[in-house]
């Protein structure tokens, strides 16, 4: 993957995070980055810690996923530090088109659960009628 999908992608992730209720890691697993961000994590280990002992930066650099990890806290940050002012705007003035926008991201993710199937539905039955469904009536009609 290249360098400026990843940072567009901790752009959303950032966004994602501003937004309460709404998690960064629903951004990662939409946008197929999940696995990979996972893993990267999880090198933070003993492995790691005996190549930077050992003076071997760049090695614990490569074990880790440094340029992958750089790279998306980069879009996460200049998310988080551009967005924050314009999303509070948004959340107090339009808050219904927003949490659609980002429920609508949530409910991507439930793609491949045991109720995608309904999920769908409802999805298709509104985009049939001409409109969006508010997130009220996703979740009276999900309940």
């Amino acid at each position: 993957m290249k360098p400026a999908g990843i940072f567009l992608r901790g752009l959303a992730m950032g966004a994602a995070d501003i937004v309460p209720g709404v998690s960064g890691g629903t951004v990662a697993f939409i946008t197929g980055i999940y696995p990979r961000l996972l893993h990267s994590l999880r090198s933070f280990d003993l492995a790691a810690l005996k190549l930077v002992l050992a003076g071997d930066i760049g090695g614990a650099w490569r074990h880790v996923d440094g340029s992958f990890l750089a790279w998306l806290l980069a879009g996460i940050a200049t998310s988080i530090l551009t967005l924050a002012r314009l999303f509070g705007w948004l959340l107090e003035h339009y808050p219904e088109p927003l949490w659609g926008f980002f429920f609508g991201l949530i409910l991507a993710s439930t793609a491949i659960t045991p109720f995608s199937s309904a999920i769908r539905g409802l999805i298709s039955s509104s985009t049939t009628s001409g409109r969006s469904l508010t997130r009220s009536e996703i979740l009276i009609r999900v309940a």
